[in-house]
């Protein structure tokens, strides 16, 4: 799994950090989270392409986090993608898009006209999981001044090691192989049930990564971090000005730690960080570190990898 910082301010932009969006590439997919202002341009700078299946996740409605939506759909079109799209986002996000798309005489466009399909889901409940095959989108509503959402994308089990020299062993023909790799039983012509724990390791945990929006720290985003990969948290604020993210329902960089060490996660990132702290952004990263060990503040187009444990 590949992440790219596309964006990594707040509220406004400033000259080192554009607005929030993150870009992931994961195997033939891409995954977007939020879509601030201009995070086409870099999008189109990365290389993951405009005709991968694709999945945009907008966490709430304040203008920072889908401003840029509607002008990276209009490119995705020009740009003669013909593959279906997914927009997730909370309730009101259709209404938006669609009084949008309509007066946007360049998006207005049928879908054949458009050239792709595309699917908007609203979230209307506390918690909404959807399911894609080999991984899950879970949807968690978070403690922000208006309906906001976290994500955790989270990756089924994955089947252990397959051995072949057990399978030979017990004589299971090479035809059956992939079916125990797959995590299926079988008969062999004997009558001999084998089953994939005969032949394999044990399954593995596939990748978590949790996504918190903008938020205060709450019991219901650590239930939802719990055991991830990397946990992607906004940090707004410094100690200094805890009572701003009071106010703003944000959180501190500090109080991202804890939310983490809750979670018990392996990585934080920080992200969402003020343009007041240009200057100050190392003291920033140090109150996260005073409260939980492995901390990584990235800027704008840095570009990391998952890998499994």
């Amino acid at each position: 799994m590949d992440l790219v910082f596309l964006g990594t301010g707040s509220g406004m932009p400033t000259s080192t950090r554009a607005l929030p969006s993150i870009a992931i590439r994961w195997g033939s997919e891409v995954l977007i989270l939020d879509c601030g202002e201009g995070m086409q341009y870099r999008y189109l700078r990365i290389g993951f392409g405009v005709n991968k299946e694709m999945k945009i996740l907008i966490s709430h409605l304040h203008g920072d986090h889908y401003f840029g939506l509607f002008g990276f759909l209009q490119t995705l079109a020009l740009s003669g993608r013909t593959r279906e799209l997914l927009v997730i986002g909370p309730e009101g996000i259709a209404e938006i898009m669609d009084t949008i798309l309509k007066r946007s005489q360049a998006s207005s466009k049928s879908h054949s006209e458009r050239g792709y399909r595309l699917l908007i889901k609203e979230l209307k409940n506390e918690v909404e999981v959807l399911d894609f095959g080999r991984y899950c989108v879970k949807a968690v509503r978070v403690e922000h001044s208006i309906t906001t959402y976290a994500f955790a994308i989270e990756e089924k089990e994955l089947p252990g090691t397959f051995h072949p020299e057990r399978a030979r062993a017990l004589g299971v023909p090479v035809r059956y192989w992939k079916l125990l790799q797959s995590g299926q039983s079988v008969v062999l012509p004997n009558g001999i049930v084998v089953h994939p724990r005969d032949v394999c390791d044990e399954p593995r945990r596939g990748l978590k990564l949790v996504y918190s929006g903008d938020t205060r720290p709450c019991e219901k985003l650590i239930k939802l971090a719990k055991g991830a990969d990397i946990l992607i948290h906004e940090a707004t604020f410094m100690d200094r000005d805890r009572d701003k993210a009071i106010e703003s329902m944000h959180s501190t960089a500090r109080e991202a730690a804890w939310v983490a060490k809750e979670a018990g996660v392996r990585s934080l990132i920080l992200f969402h960080i003020s343009p007041r702290y240009t200057e100050q952004e190392g003291h920033l990263l140090k109150e996260a570190e005073e409260e939980f060990s492995n901390v990584y503040l990235p800027k704008d187009m840095d570009w990391i990898k998952i890998d499994h444990e």
